[in-house]
């Protein structure tokens, strides 16, 4: 008799146990997002384990809303389930940027029980710089003696004054001044819609832009030249020799258009060697 009260005892305490952890595996609040990065396109849906609203509350802005953001963004909350919810920016996150995202301190649920006051959590924004065209090159192999290279930004970027952030530099010390222009829609240049420059994603999600190409007609050559300005095509200002490798260095200070960012930390790539030229026989 006694074993079979202490095994009871031990089953009870066991199923106890078990649904104590079940219990607490389940998170009061999560945040459904792509890891913890904000990005101009971005929606931040939560879901809670209880039911938080009436029927009649979901599809209509929340004021005030339940999320709140540190430094501040503003936006407006929605709920789409009596347990989540989706809270959507209006205005374009900053970059560079960590984000602390809470939720209001006097939240309750459905039933008026405190929910989510340990909730916390970061997102970040990239920094404002080079996306393409400045990753390490190798230095065996052969570049042309007028070198293009095409740098391509995360934001629309000021063509004055770039001229003299970009400099052309063999391993003998020898050197050669850039000259810079923007590339256009007669460019070759293809970038998937993460590539877009940070403000152009912003005002497409807001439905104020088109989609439009980074190249037009590949077939038309009288299709006008459009500049895109998040992208640089840099070259030599005379042809490179031979006689050594060619790295080509972007010191910092390249400006945005708008927002007033600039890059901060230098770049470099390596070309690889000009091939000596060979006379004709």
């Amino acid at each position: 008799m006694k074993a079979s009260r202490f095994s009871r005892w031990i089953l009870t305490a066991f199923v106890l146990i078990c649904a104590a952890m079940t219990v607490a595996a389940v998170p009061e609040v999560e945040l459904l997002t792509d890891g913890h990065q904000l990005s101009p396109t971005s929606t931040l849906e939560l879901r809670f384990s209880r039911e938080m609203v009436k029927p009649e509350q979901l599809g209509v802005v929340v004021t005030p809303s339940p999320v709140t953001m540190e430094p501040a963004l503003k936006g407006d909350f929605v709920w789409l389930s009596r347990r989540s919810g989706v809270f959507s920016p209006r205005e374009e996150p900053k970059m560079g940027s960590t984000y602390s995202l809470r939720l209001r301190p006097d939240l309750v649920d459905a039933a008026g029980k405190a929910i989510g006051a340990g909730f916390a959590t970061k997102l970040t924004t990239p920094d404002f710089s080079a996306v393409q065209g400045l990753e390490e090159g190798a230095a065996d192999h052969e570049t042309e003696p007028g070198a293009e290279k095409k740098i391509v930004f995360n934001r629309e970027v000021k063509l004055e004054g770039a001229e003299g952030l970009f400099l052309f530099v063999r391993d003998d010390g020898e050197t050669m001044r850039a000259k810079v222009r923007y590339a256009t829609t007669r460019d070759y240049l293809r970038l998937d819609a993460d590539s877009e420059p940070w403000e152009v994603r912003w005002q497409r999600a807001q439905g104020k832009l088109r989609a439009t190409p980074m190249r037009a007609n590949e077939d038309d050559d009288a299709a006008p030249e459009t500049p895109r300005m998040s992208c640089l095509i840099v070259q030599p200002i005379s042809l490179l020799t031979p006689g050594g490798v060619w790295r080509l260095e972007m010191k910092p200070g390249i400006e945005s258009l708008s927002g007033g960012y600039k890059v901060e930390k230098p770049r470099s790539t390596s070309l690889g060697t000009v091939a000596p030229l060979r006379s004709k026989r």
